[in-house]
């Protein structure tokens, strides 16, 4: 079984991840995270 807090952990650092890739385009590394996690 996957332990909760793991799951969360590797979520957070997915949507890390997206939004570093995201950033060229928004310039505004802040701006990529707020969009993700209200995607959420």
């Amino acid at each position: 079984m996957v332990n909760l807090g793991n799951l969360i952990r590797l979520v957070n650092s997915s949507i890390d991840v997206f939004a570093m890739f995201d950033s060229p385009n928004d310039g505004r590394c802040g701006n990529a995270s707020i969009r993700y996690s209200k995607k959420m």
